[in-house]
């Protein structure tokens, strides 16, 4: 009895009858593949070079975008962006205070510097300050005059 072998390759058969190979061809038909699927081989080591390479130069960006995205967030958290970034200048805050009879610029610079300066001040800086902001030319107010006093001295 006779054993015959088969095993298949891409170029043919071969047949194993006793001791001898013999090859059959076999055609093998053409663009079973669309053009697309054909598995292409990549050069993986300019790939893995040129990854390592930016990789080494995006730890520093890296680093310095957290950094700045860091900073910008504290910006807002705390409520100052508007006054750390602003061109204009801002307004000082005023109080009005109308001028009675029997007022006078000493009398009224005592009484501020008590109640709301709680004595920070001397009494001829808070004159000055008042006559300089109201355009007074000398230290003589009148009944019913408004003198605008800046809060922020």
């Amino acid at each position: 009895m006779t054993h015959t072998m088969t095993a298949a390759t891409a170029s043919g058969t071969f047949h194993r009858s006793g001791s001898r190979l013999k090859e059959k061809t076999i055609a093998i038909p053409s663009g079973i593949r669309p053009e697309g699927c054909t598995p292409q081989k990549r050069p993986v080591s300019k790939q893995r070079t040129y990854a390592r390479r930016n990789a080494r130069k995006s730890i520093p960006a890296g680093f310095w975008m957290a950094l700045f995205a860091w900073i910008i967030a504290i910006f807002i958290m705390s409520g100052n962006l508007n006054e750390t970034f602003s061109l204009a200048e801002p307004k000082p805050q005023l109080m009005e205070i109308q001028v009675e009879k029997g007022d006078t610029l000493w009398g009224i610079a005592q009484a501020l510097n008590n109640t709301v300066f709680n004595h920070e001040h001397d009494l001829r800086y808070l004159i000055y300050v008042i006559e300089e902001h109201n355009g007074l030319n000398s230290p003589i107010i009148q009944p019913g005059q408004i003198l605008k006093i800046p809060l922020d001295l």
